[in-house]
């Protein structure tokens, strides 16, 4: 199961609702990215259980591959201010 979280930039008020790292699901491994096509972040499969295989990350909102690793605590993909992490709304997936 993975735990989603809302992630915030308190200074250009972008949010995304993500991992944060790296976690995990039934039907493989996720890590958060970032891309650089279109600035946003999304958490993207990287390992698929199914065929034990590792896929390359593409950024769930324009499908792009020029996407790189973000973890909690690194910057805004649109400012590059530090994001803050709310501890009280996240959804457990799976």
């Amino acid at each position: 199961m993975a735990s989603i979280y809302q992630f915030s930039c308190p200074k250009c008020g972008y949010q995304a609702q993500v991992a944060g790292g790296g976690d995990g699901l039934m039907a493989g491994a996720i890590h958060t990215v970032t891309c650089s096509a279109c600035h946003s972040l999304s958490d993207a499969l990287v390992w698929l259980a199914e065929t034990n295989q590792q896929q390359q990350p593409t950024c769930a909102r324009c499908h792009s591959d020029a996407v790189t690793d973000w973890n909690a605590g690194d910057g805004c993909p649109r400012c590059g201010a530090t994001m803050t992490r709310n501890e009280t709304s996240f959804i457990i997936a799976d």
